[in-house]
């Protein structure tokens, strides 16, 4: 007796899902300038608390700075400062090193590090001999200084934001020497 009546009620239901498409004609249209609108908001006030904040906006400095242009680098190079610099070879990149001495004529030596993997660590290279490899390079050569963190004598860090700064700036210097 069950059996029968959760028939009748299982075919009862199909007929009216499938006679839905068929009823469709008897809905009246939608208007869409019948829907309920969006109340607009008004902007948010500030607190009581925080109106300072509003009072002090006219009474702000101005703000200054100087604009960087090419051969900065001139101007803040120092010994020990870790540097990235700009290389035709794409092997092994990014190329960073140390300054260990400057030199005239807008020269500098450097130390080589090499990264280990894909960390963003970095070690100093040396020779079978123990001794570091070294460079004169140009000061034009340097793309970024003074990004490595967790400076050791022997290594230094870049971050996964400079790291991927410093990618982009090749794939840029790529782009313009081909």
């Amino acid at each position: 007796h069950l059996r029968v009546s959760v028939s009748n009620s299982w075919n009862s239901l199909k007929e009216t899902l499938e006679g839905l498409p068929r009823m469709q004609d008897n809905l009246p249209p939608m208007k869409l300038t019948d829907l309920p609108h969006m109340q607009m908001q008004l902007a948010p006030e500030l607190p009581d608390q925080y109106e300072f904040v509003d009072e002090d906006r006219n009474q702000l400095p101005e703000i200054v700075g100087n604009i960087c242009e090419d051969g900065l680098f001139d101007t803040n190079i120092k010994v020990g400062q870790d540097v990235v610099v700009y290389t035709k070879s794409r092997v092994g990149r990014p190329w960073v090193g140390r300054v260990k001495e400057i030199l005239e004529n807008k020269q500098f030596v450097i130390q080589w590090f090499e990264r280990q993997g894909r960390s963003s660590k970095f070690h100093a290279m040396r020779n079978a001999a123990n001794a570091s490899y070294t460079e004169e390079l140009d000061n034009n050569s340097v793309m970024f200084w003074d990004i490595s963190v967790e400076r050791a004598e022997t290594s230094f860090h870049l971050s996964p934001y400079w790291l991927g700064k410093v990618m982009k700036e090749y794939k840029i210097y790529d782009a313009k020497t081909n």
